[in-house]
């Protein structure tokens, strides 16, 4: 077209160089069209794949937000079980502290109850002794030489011509202890 242009020019005619200048119109206005409809093409594709790009992306973000809507779902529910169990817990721990006092209260009134009790048994131990010692403290009749004739209930144990034999000093040994069986049965 420019070539048109440029030969119309030389030739001089003003019909011509009209007409030529009206072709250069015609090809720059086509030109211009297709330029523009070139960008309104390409633009056509760039929010085409914008388009898809931010689908895609408001796919996988609507993905992630319903995986966090679950997290948060599941975590608010472990907040609530471990909620329920502090709870719990307290009421429980709250129940012990009730049950250490009492028992504590308890051991205390034990302790004193037991001084007592030791007290009491150190006395009855006391007042055992004293009467075991009344009790064992049994006065026996020593053994003594009679002279002249034995009396109707002594026993004459040996004479002169009967020398005691071992069992005879069994008896001497302990004279009393027959007696002394039949007393305390």
């Amino acid at each position: 077209m420019t070539v048109l242009l440029a030969a119309a020019l030389l030739t001089g005619d003003v019909w011509l160089t009209r007409a030529g200048a009206v072709i250069a119109f015609l090809g720059g206005l086509a030109s211009t069209l297709l330029a523009w409809r070139e960008v309104k093409l390409q633009r056509a594709g760039y929010e085409l794949r914008s388009t898809l790009d931010l689908r895609a992306h408001g796919e996988k973000l609507h993905g992630e937000r319903e995986q966090h809507t679950r997290l948060l779902r599941i975590l608010q529910q472990r907040n609530q079980q471990l909620r329920s169990r502090a709870t719990t817990a307290r009421a429980e721990a709250g129940r012990l502290g009730h049950e250490v006092a009492r028992l504590r209260g308890d051991n205390a009134s034990l302790v004193l109850e037991n001084t007592g009790l030791v007290r009491d048994n150190d006395g009855l131990k006391l007042e055992i002794a004293r009467l075991n010692e009344s009790r064992n403290a049994e006065i026996l009749a020593l053994p003594r030489r009679v002279s002249g004739a034995p009396a109707d209930g002594e026993e004459i144990l040996w004479s002169e011509e009967n020398q005691p034999t071992v069992v005879d000093l069994k008896a001497i040994t302990a004279p009393f202890a027959g007696e002394a069986k039949r007393t305390l049965a």
